[in-house]
């Protein structure tokens, strides 16, 4: 089931949900951390004239939206999530492999940089690159 908060915020911003949208969502919630052939590839399954310029389009606008984030892992491929609970990761040089960190290591020392100089942040990232136990 896609996450009808998610289909609300799309309508709430004037989007439109598209039958792309709603099953790349629906991709999304169901395992993260996903690459854009991989998510083209689920979207080809149940859409075979889907083209993979459609569906990385649409990855663009819901990152633009805010409701997908688009990952870095250092593995030569951007990898996507669905926007929500604010967390960071440990990644696998080796594999690839990410492990979500649900507190943010450096939450006091960003708070303290904040208030320091009167910024405001829009977002922010943490990656830790290391190996995983089975790559070491």
């Amino acid at each position: 089931m896609v996450a009808k908060h998610l289909l609300e915020i799309m309508k709430d911003k004037g989007c439109k949900i598209t039958p792309q949208r709603r099953l790349i969502i629906e991709i999304l919630e169901n395992g993260s951390h996903k690459s854009a052939d991989e998510i083209f590839n689920e979207v080809k399954k149940k859409q075979p004239n889907v083209s993979f310029g459609t569906v990385y389009r649409n990855l663009n606008i819901l990152n633009d939206l805010g409701l997908v984030r688009e990952l870095d892992f250092k593995d030569g491929c951007n990898r996507y999530e669905l926007a929500g609970k604010h967390h960071h990761h440990l990644v696998c040089l080796g594999c690839g492999k990410a492990i979500e960190l649900e507190m943010c290591p450096l939450q006091h020392k960003v708070e303290e940089a904040v208030n320091e100089h009167n910024f405001e942040i829009a977002t922010h990232s943490f990656k830790i690159y290391g190996y995983c136990s089975r790559c070491r």
